[in-house]
């Protein structure tokens, strides 16, 4: 995938989204762009991991459709996860990358807290840039925000969908944001 991302100046960025259950970690997306050009940014990397876990709540299942029994067959350990996660990152210097998240705040919560971590990275969150853009403080979701742009989100709470739909509207947010100048 190429985007046009306008006035960004990192050579790489990775747009991250995480799928939760009370505080346990079940999923991680992520997927990393590198600029090919001015303002050109193309797939380079992605990561997609579900941890292994005993129990899933059936709110969080009906809600991610992430299931006791996709874990049981899909999912890694925790140490499987943060190998996975540090070869995904490998190579890449810390100030080369801005990481992006539809609320980035709990997102570093949750993944500091299951022993990964973003917090080194300068970060930019798309929900109060949507805020700040659109000048609003409510339906600002990610499927809100996508939809009302004509897009049409993919795979809604998967965290590896939601990591594209966070690109997707920082690509849309960017731009107008350049057009308000």
């Amino acid at each position: 995938m190429i985007l046009y991302l306008k006035e960004t100046n990192k050579p790489y960025i990775m747009s991250i989204d995480v799928e939760y259950d009370r505080d346990k970690l079940l999923q991680v997306g992520a997927i990393i762009m590198q600029r090919i050009d001015n303002e050109l940014y193309q797939t380079c990397r992605s990561f997609n991991v579900y941890l292994k876990h005993d129990t899933v709540s059936q709110f969080v299942q009906d809600y991610t459709n992430i299931t006791n029994e996709f874990l049981y067959e899909y999912g890694v350990s925790f140490a499987e996860a943060h190998e996975s996660w540090k070869d995904f990152v490998n190579g890449i210097n810390v100030d080369d990358m801005l990481v992006l998240s539809h609320g980035i705040h709990q997102d570093s919560i949750i993944l500091k807290e299951n022993g990964f971590s973003i917090d080194e990275y300068e970060h930019w969150c798309t929900y109060n840039m949507s805020k700040w853009v659109m000048e609003r403080d409510t339906h600002l979701t990610l499927s809100d925000l996508l939809k009302e742009f004509g897009i049409i989100p993919v795979g809604e709470h998967n965290a590896y969908a939601d990591s594209l739909n966070t690109l997707l509207l920082f690509s849309v947010l960017l731009k107008l944001d350049s057009e308000e100048k």
